[in-house]
């Protein structure tokens, strides 16, 4: 199960539908289940961070970490991530290169789920 945590100082817009669509476009694309892609967002205050793209650049990308399962073959990984760093740039209208992505792979063990 990824999940998706986003760091960024936007956060003037409801961004609930961007996340609906990330976590629909990601799952669909890499055959994971609807219910099983998460996502957050995480508004930093600029006060609060040196991010070169968020300092002088007023359209920066975000910095953005994926915990997903060890056992995510490489290319799910992948592909992933290249769906998530499109579609943060389209939303909100920086270029791809400046959505940072960290993967943080975590021991299938080490997931539970609570239902």
């Amino acid at each position: 199960m990824p999940t998706i945590h986003i760091l960024h100082p936007h956060a003037g817009d409801d961004v609930r539908p961007v996340l609906r669509d990330l976590c629909a476009d990601m799952s669909a694309a890499a055959g994971l289940p609807a219910d099983k892609v998460w996502a957050f967002w995480h508004p930093i205050e600029a006060s609060m961070a040196w991010c070169p793209n968020w300092n002088g650049e007023p359209r920066g990308g975000p910095v953005v970490r994926i915990f997903c399962r060890r056992s995510h073959a490489a290319e799910k990984v992948r592909t992933i991530v290249e769906i998530l760093r499109s579609s943060l740039a389209a939303a909100l209208g920086c270029g791809a290169s400046t959505v940072f992505v960290q993967v943080i792979r975590v021991d299938d063990e080490e997931v539970f789920n609570v239902c």
